[in-house]
């Protein structure tokens, strides 16, 4: 009976041994995240929940949102909100959404989108123009996957954190007029 115990101890102890810890996040991560944010000069994030403090929130598909996102039907429906802040008075109006990604750091960041697929004019949303997110580069980290002594190995990245919305030209129609329209010059000298 003895030794029956005696392995059933062993085994038990042998396959404490041979699991792996589980991984978990370095104690230092915030640090290593202010210590890149201060190398870098950015203090966008800081900014962003001031902003969205006072904005009506919602759940869209899942995800937390901040402000109207819905598209006005024109730009004469802005004539209403001049007051308002730019995300909201803007040809391009935005919102800003909450995005998790588990292997990044900051796990959470609020990140804009454009209300409108067109930029808003008095009849509607152009044809022509289109609303474009404007990214910010910004260094975060992302976990490599990599487990070492139970940490995860964190490294920085380029994220491009989309802070506002403009009006450009839509490039598919950017790219046919500059097909159709003949150079500038084609057709010689102009006359007096």
């Amino acid at each position: 009976m003895l030794l029956y115990v005696s392995v059933a101890i062993l085994s038990y102890a042998a396959l404490i041994v041979s699991t792996p810890l589980p991984c978990q996040d370095p104690a230092n991560l915030d640090g290593m995240w202010k210590k890149l944010q201060a190398e870098n000069g950015n203090n966008v994030l800081e900014r962003i929940p001031y902003e969205v403090s006072n904005l009506k929130q919602e759940l869209v598909n899942g995800k937390l949102t901040f402000g109207e996102t819905t598209c006005p039907s024109n730009s004469l429906e802005l004539l209403k909100t001049i007051g308002a802040s730019l995300y909201h008075r803007s040809t391009c109006p935005y919102y800003y959404v909450m995005e998790e990604d588990t292997k990044r750091y900051p796990k959470m960041i609020t990140e804009v989108r454009c209300r409108c697929q067109g930029c808003l004019e008095k009849s509607g949303q152009s044809d022509f123009n289109v609303c474009e997110p404007v990214t910010l580069p910004m260094k975060m980290l992302r976990n490599t996957g990599v487990c070492e002594n139970g940490v995860w190995k964190y490294e920085p990245y380029t994220h491009h954190l989309p802070v506002t919305c403009t009006c450009a030209v839509g490039r598919e129609k950017e790219n046919s007029i500059l097909m159709t329209s003949p150079p500038i010059g084609a057709d010689g000298p102009e006359s007096m």
